[in-house]
C-alpha cells in the first residue's frame, strides 16, 4: 500500500497523510514523501510522523504513552452538561429553563472541579503525554506556519 506524508512547504513540519492521486494538487503547495507499506491496509489513527521532512520517521502510537489533551478533557466534561440539559439550554441561555438554572449551576461547578482534577492528574502522570491548550495551539501554528 502506498501513502503520502504531507509537510508544510515553508518549515517542513508534518501536517498529515494524503492519498495517491493528489500529487498534482499538492505540488507547489506542500512537500510530500511517498511511502510504501507491506500491508494492504494502514490504520492512520495508529501511526504518526515524528520529526520534520528531512529528519523523521513513522511512529506506532500504540508503543507510546497515550496523549491526553486539555481540550479533550474540557470537551468530554462539558458534553455531560449538554447531554443532561440539551443544546437548547445553552442557546437560549436558560431563559426557558429557569427552573433548572440552580441545578445547572451546581452541576457546572462540579464539572469545573472535575476538569481541574483531571488536568492536574494527567499533567503529573508519567503514563500519559499531556498537552495544554497553549501547547496544542503552538503545534498547530508551527505545522501551519501561522
Amino acid at each position: 500500500m502506498k501513502l503520502l506524508l504531507l509537510f508544510n512547504s515553508s518549515n517542513k513540519e508534518f501536517i498529515g497523510f494524503g492519498a495517491f492521486g493528489q500529487e498534482e494538487i499538492i505540488k507547489g503547495n506542500l512537500l510530500y514523501k511517498e511511502v510504501e507499506f507491506e500491508q494492504d491496509t494502514f490504520n492512520l489513527a495508529r501511526y504518526t510522523w515524528e520529526g520534520d521532512y528531512d529528519n523523521g520517521k513513522i511512529v506506532d502510537l500504540q508503543l507510546k504513552n497515550p496523549i491526553v489533551t486539555e481540550r479533550g478533557i474540557i470537551d468530554k466534561n462539558l458534553n455531560i452538561l449538554v447531554k443532561k440539559y440539551g443544546l437548547d439550554f445553552f442557546i437560549i441561555e436558560g431563559l426557558y429553563f429557569l427552573d433548572k438554572k440552580n441545578e445547572f449551576l451546581v452541576d457546572f461547578s462540579e464539572i469545573c472541579a472535575k476538569i481541574e482534577k483531571e488536568k492536574e492528574h494527567f499533567s503529573k502522570s508519567s503514563a500519559h503525554e499531556y498537552k495544554t491548550l497553549e501547547t496544542e495551539q503552538k503545534e498547530i501554528e508551527k505545522a501551519l506556519h501561522v
